[in-house]
């Protein structure tokens, strides 16, 4: 009995030191916490202000207006991306298939861990998307 008692004091005595060691953890934790919330609150505002420029964008292009709206400079390019993503999907519908876009990409894996694989994207004229291991292999 008398090595469990020790055991035990032992292991109260341990943790009683590492008291405040552990509070300032969990402090820290908390301080993290709340900062993740408030980065979290402001990236959700960027992103609804993202969309209604998006928004605005589309109807002022639709209005077939020149220029931008509030002069940033900002549409235009938007404006030409989207021009040029419509004579690639026309040029799609006459039978030819054209690459939108193609780089390297950051792909979860599916097993237990998750890892991160690097992999070689290619979007189509036709909406498909295709991924490979490395540049020049074929698809997966």
């Amino acid at each position: 009995m008398d090595a469990h008692l020790r055991y035990f004091k032992q292991g109260y005595e341990l943790l009683h030191q590492m008291e405040p060691y552990i509070n300032q953890v969990l402090t820290y934790a908390q301080q993290s916490r709340e900062r993740s919330n408030y980065e979290q609150a402001a990236l959700n505002e960027r992103m609804q202000e993202y969309k209604r420029q998006i928004d605005r964008e589309s109807r002022w292009a639709s209005n077939g207006s020149n220029g931008s709206p509030n002069g940033d400079g900002i549409q235009a390019i938007g404006r030409s991306s989207h021009k040029m993503i419509e004579a690639v999907m026309q040029s799609a519908a006459k039978g030819k298939v054209q690459t939108i876009r193609q780089g390297y990409l950051s792909k979860r894996s599916s097993n237990l861990r998750g890892d991160w694989k690097r992999r070689f994207f290619v979007l189509d004229s036709r909406g498909m998307l295709y991924y490979y291991r490395k540049q020049c292999s074929k698809s997966s």
